[in-house]
């Protein structure tokens, strides 16, 4: 069977929107490297002074960062259908909030201690 004409026009199209999705990957994989790089360095903060404030930042990054990478890999382990996709993103979206509530928390504490 030979290529329509109309699949061979986009084949170009399509080896770019690969070339993208990778690069969004990398991009998405380094940020979360670097929530867990500033997550580790406020916690030994945090094991170094006993600041709670520390702890929460800590805390708060890995749940800007790292926990959305994680149901990212969660989907990709269980298959991607539209259930899966709306829980992931929910968990998702919750993580974010709850990391940003804990990282002011933290910064109020430090600022109010």
């Amino acid at each position: 069977m030979t290529p329509t004409p109309l699949a061979t026009a986009f084949a170009p199209l399509q080896s770019s929107l690969a070339t993208a999705e990778l690069a969004l990957l990398a991009v998405d994989l380094t940020s979360a490297l670097l929530g867990v790089v500033i997550s580790y360095i406020a916690y030994r903060g945090y094991r170094r002074t006993g600041s709670r404030a520390m702890a929460f930042v800590a805390v708060g990054f890995v749940l800007i960062m790292v926990v959305p990478w994680l149901g990212f890999l969660a989907t990709l382990a269980v298959g991607s259908s539209r259930p899966v996709e709306l829980a992931v993103g929910a968990v998702s979206e919750v993580s974010q909030l709850l990391g940003t509530l804990a990282i002011l928390y933290g910064i109020r504490l430090e600022t109010a201690g």
